[in-house]
């Protein structure tokens, strides 16, 4: 697992989405994920990507911070093993920065998730 290394769900519901790691920590074997949702007014604004951002990306889309979670890589290789994951193309370096500011910014990021990246000392 790498940051910036990005998944498209296959959970059944009709509606995949991009799935994007921002943080790893080996000696925990744990990741951060992201999920990447189609922007409108009632969204958080904090990241907004466009059309060019990423080959997934096909509209204004935003960041699913109040999403965010802590996982294991177990539960993510089983994802993948599964199906239920498809390795998609990483995102761009410029475009995680992005991502990672707004998880600093953003007011929708669960104290769950806080409290592990101040933990880990990952920003």
């Amino acid at each position: 697992m790498n940051q910036g290394d990005c998944f498209k769900d296959n959970l059944g519901d009709g509606i995949p989405h991009l799935h994007v790691i921002v943080f790893v920590v080996e000696v925990a074997q744990e990741a951060l994920v992201v999920s990447v949702t189609s922007y409108n007014e009632e969204k958080d604004p904090t990241c907004i990507l466009n059309v060019g951002d990423h080959p997934f990306i096909k509209h204004k889309s935003c960041i699913s911070y109040r999403h965010a979670t802590v996982t294991s890589y177990a539960v993510l290789n089983g994802l993948i093993n599964t199906g239920k994951f498809v390795v998609h193309q990483s995102m761009p370096l410029p475009v995680m920065e992005r991502i990672i500011n707004g998880l600093c910014t953003s007011g929708e990021v669960v104290n769950k998730v806080r409290k592990w990246v101040k933990k880990y000392r990952l920003v």
